[in-house]
């Protein structure tokens, strides 16, 4: 995986700050199979909600990750779009395009990140 990242000419002149290491397909992959999952269970609680991998400005948090999607406010200074533990992943506009992190990641980390990530999404609310 290459250091120094460099993003195409669009994310230089409007994104915000990349991070370090280019994104991997298999990070890629995963990310998009959490939006399915986060979209999947939203539908099964019969809550409206709109992907936050994707460009649409909405967002997700639990206790064990957060993501939102691209900020087009020029006062924001989005520092990444997915947080999961130490990991930070950035991307132009949708999860994958000018996609970076700010460590390497092997397919071991992804696996686990996955398993972790879709658990929680899934995990039954608390009665409120």
């Amino acid at each position: 995986m290459p250091e120094d990242y460099q993003p195409e000419f669009g994310q230089m002149l409007f994104g915000h700050r990349p991070q370090r290491f280019e994104g991997s397909p298999a990070l890629e992959r995963a990310l998009e199979r959490i939006g399915e999952n986060i979209m999947a269970a939203a539908e099964a609680r019969k809550e409206r909600r709109d992907n936050p991998f994707w460009n649409t400005g909405d967002s997700f948090e639990n206790d064990v990750f957060k993501v939102e999607a691209y900020s087009w406010d020029d006062d924001y200074e989005q520092p990444f779009n997915f947080a999961w533990r130490d990991l930070r992943v950035s991307w132009y506009k949708h999860v994958g395009r000018g996609m970076s992190v700010n460590m390497q990641v092997d397919t071991h980390l992804v696996n686990e990140m996955l398993v972790e990530c879709l658990g929680s999404i899934w995990e039954p609310k608390a009665a409120e």
